[in-house]
């Protein structure tokens, strides 16, 4: 399905549902696209709120799911998303007393939820957060960088949540430098699932991102790990309901409403 549209993923997946019955799916993505639909997760998480399909992303794009899901969604993830990368930074912050801090962000896909937990997080929290300023930029329409040194210039914060893709990660971080605030007096943290694998040069000094474990693992190992999970679940309803009869609560796009289940056995 590379390079495929939310479109043509759901009609292949419908058509794969009426075709044969399936225990699951299991998702992988190196990185999110640079399409201008933006990744396929929220799309494959659709299909499992409505089909019931357990489908377990084991890439570092696939990790860019709704939260919070929806209802009947049995929508899995490796990678962290980007609410808990957030909840990590927030509680180094606090470690270190680095209260005051700014928030850089570009218009890539799922920065309004980026920006809804920070303030989820800050907001009448007794820690006594100072959020100096939200700076959205636009690399796209700046390719000599000029604005964007400007507004990261004028952002007096020493600590700086940067959420963007990984192209635009590059464009941000050569203004940062060229502007001074890359060296070791600014501490950059990087959030969002693109960002949580950056291997470019130019990085900044003082550069921070939370990785889930195994994110060096190659994708045929995270494959396995994903088809593990399905198969623990298809032992766990084997012990529940026996070898014959099993109801098949995985429907097909054509019914009203998913016949999604809880079993007591299931994994956590």
């Amino acid at each position: 399905v590379n390079d495929s549209s939310p479109k043509t993923v759901l009609s292949q997946l419908c058509k794969l549902l009426a075709a044969r019955p399936l225990q699951g799916l299991v998702y992988e993505e190196e990185r999110p696209p640079r399409t201008a639909w933006g990744p396929l997760a929220p799309t494959l998480e659709f299909v499992s709120a409505q089909t019931g399909l357990p489908i377990v992303a084991v890439g570092g794009g696939a990790g860019l799911g709704r939260m919070p899901q929806e209802s009947g969604s049995i929508f899995l993830q490796f990678s962290s998303s980007t609410a808990l990368q957030l909840e990590v930074i927030f509680e180094v912050l606090e470690e270190y007393d680095w209260t005051a801090f700014s928030v850089v962000s570009t218009r890539h896909h799922g920065y309004q939820d980026f920006l809804s937990v920070v303030e989820g997080l800050t907001d009448g929290s007794f820690i006594g957060w100072e959020k100096k300023s939200v700076v959205i930029l636009n690399v796209t329409d700046d390719p000599g960088g000029a604005r964007t040194r400007r507004l990261l210039k004028e952002n007096e914060a020493q600590v700086r949540l940067l959420y963007c893709s990984q192209e635009e990660a590059e464009l941000v971080f050569r203004a940062a430098w060229a502007a001074g605030q890359a060296g070791a007096s600014h501490m950059w943290f990087a959030v969002g699932p693109a960002l949580s694998g950056l291997g470019m040069e130019s990085l900044p000094r003082a550069l921070f991102a939370v990785r889930p474990q195994g994110w060096r693992d190659e994708p045929r190992r995270r494959i396995a790990r994903g088809v593990s999970v399905l198969t623990h679940g298809a032992v766990a309803m084997r012990n529940e309901y026996g070898s014959t009869g099993a109801p098949n609560f995985v429907t097909t796009c054509m019914t009203d409403a998913n016949q999604t289940q809880r079993l007591r056995s299931r994994m956590r």
